[in-house]
């Protein structure tokens, strides 16, 4: 086992030991992903405890001729056989099948401990599954050759401590008006806004990497804020204050969980090469979930404010204007596409664009309609006159 101290090697021996009592006395209940059958795990520790039966029982005869030899107990009156077996059989039972059972948690996975530390992995696989106890009921070696350690897999969020403050790129939406253009000269500094962001991410433990995780817990929140913080900067810059506030949001969650969830590429899109293995090989780059042992399920990006709160007033200005214009810019194409329809139906050559108009407005009860009998057509003023005298009350 290389240069590993003998208690390392012992503790090797009885891993394999394990698997090996799972594999062959539990009908295989540990699978090619190192994942152990609960069920089956209790049947290859009942199978255990009775072949323990048999030296169990040796050693309680052992011990019950040197009891009547010490104590001079005639033994010919008693019929101890059948009572030793099934002592042996009580204690081999009791030890090495209810002392090995344990009870695993809802949402939950275990990791078997031999003396107390985790699993080596399988130098052969690649990914370097270790045995996972799922829940529910399993079993393990009693007391003291194993133990086990339980493993929330229920999703966690990960979050900065407070939000980070950071500029925006481009020019400012509040002083030079609804502008996308983007500037990067010193010029443009004093035009870029100061922001709040807070971003995280919700993740779960991959089950399938578990030893990754276990590995990374003490680099685990260093490592996820540099990435996120990273994250956060680089895409502010690329952005006015305006897109940032609208578009923000999903575009950093986004990006955060590429950034995690996909291996470091070179410029050719192909995975960057980090060194290489004991066979010459080269070794690709992993993603950063996978060096932790985590699948992230999506980015989070709950706050994304000015840092200046006086600012707040000016962009609720610009946003309510942008409102207006596009409420206005729908009402007037619904406008024409009716105008067209009236005219369309009643006949184009009958109805002109302004009667066509004029009729929707009265429909609606913006104009009023009014008919009058008399007078000559275009003269408004004489039409005006009839119309008065027609609303007048008859005495």
């Amino acid at each position: 086992m290389g240069n590993l101290s003998p208690f390392d090697n012992w503790r090797i021996e009885m891993q394999i030991l394990y698997e090996f009592i799972l594999k062959y006395l539990g009908f295989r209940a540990i699978n090619r992903g190192k994942e152990i059958s609960g069920v089956r795990a209790i049947i290859a520790g009942f199978n255990l405890a009775i072949l323990a039966t048999v030296p169990v029982h040796i050693l309680l005869q052992a011990l019950f001729s040197v009891v009547v030899t010490i104590f001079g107990i005639d033994d010919q009156y008693f019929e101890t056989n059948w009572l030793l077996l099934a002592g042996a059989l009580l204690i081999s039972q009791s030890y090495f099948l209810v002392g090995g059972l344990v009870k695993i948690r809802i949402v939950y996975c275990s990791v078997p401990l031999f003396f107390g530390k985790r699993p080596e992995e399988d130098k052969d696989d690649k990914e370097g599954k270790i045995p996972v106890l799922n829940e529910g009921y399993s079993w393990t070696l009693p007391w003291p050759f194993m133990s086990s350690e339980e493993v929330d897999l229920k999703p966690n969020t990960f979050e900065l401590e407070k939000p980070m403050e950071v500029l925006s790129g481009g020019t400012s939406a509040v002083n030079m008006g609804d502008t996308t253009t983007q500037v990067t000269d010193e010029a443009s500094k004093s035009e870029r806004v100061a922001f709040l962001i807070q971003a995280g991410i919700l993740y779960r433990v991959n089950k399938k990497k578990l030893n990754r995780h276990l590995e990374a817990k003490a680099n685990f929140a260093e490592l996820l804020l540099v990435v996120i913080r990273s994250v956060i900067r680089e895409e502010s810059a690329k952005m006015n204050d305006e897109n940032l506030l609208s578009l923000g949001y999903q575009a950093i969650a986004d990006v955060l969980t590429k950034k995690l969830t996909e291996p470091e590429k070179d410029a050719d899109g192909k995975p960057v090469v980090t060194g290489k293995d004991h066979d010459g090989k080269d070794v690709l780059a992993v993603a950063i979930a996978d060096r932790l042992g985590i699948q992230v399920i999506k980015g989070l990006v709950t706050k994304i404010v000015p840092a200046d709160p006086n600012m707040i007033r000016n962009y609720e200005r610009i946003k309510k204007e942008q409102l207006d214009r596009r409420a206005e810019t729908v009402e007037a194409d619904n406008f024409i596409a009716l105008v067209n329809k009236v005219r369309n139906g009643l006949g184009r050559n009958e109805v002109s664009a302004a009667e066509a108009a004029d009729y929707i407005q009265a429909e609606r009860g913006k104009a009023r309609r009014v008919i009058i009998k008399g007078g000559v057509p275009g003269d408004f003023a004489t039409a005006e006159a009839l119309r008065q005298s027609s609303e007048q009350p008859k005495s």
